[in-house]
């Protein structure tokens, strides 16, 4: 079973490589979706394992990448069939 992390405050200069690349220090990464249109960059990471999702949403220090500080919250549900998650269903 993956778990998604949902991503605020990313750069539209980030790629889904770049957003990987970042959160791998918290454990084995499944994917990455980056979103950065009109302006409101956000993301999803996929973790293989719970505690990895967990270690990047407690992360104490902050996240940046790009020159922005991203910040972490847990997705609740996810549509596996589109691999797209859906906002409403994101806990912030």
């Amino acid at each position: 079973m993956d778990f998604q992390v949902f991503v605020t405050g990313v750069s539209p200069h980030t790629s889904y490589a770049d957003l990987r690349a970042r959160f791998e220090q918290f454990g084995r990464v499944g994917r990455a979706y980056v979103c950065t249109r009109q302006g409101a960059g956000f993301g999803f990471i996929t973790f293989r394992y719970k505690q990895d999702a967990w270690a990047a949403i407690n992360c104490t220090d902050p996240v940046l990448l790009n020159g922005q500080r991203l910040r972490c919250a847990r997705v609740r549900g996810y549509c596996a069939s589109s691999q797209r998650t859906q906002l409403s269903k994101v806990a912030v």
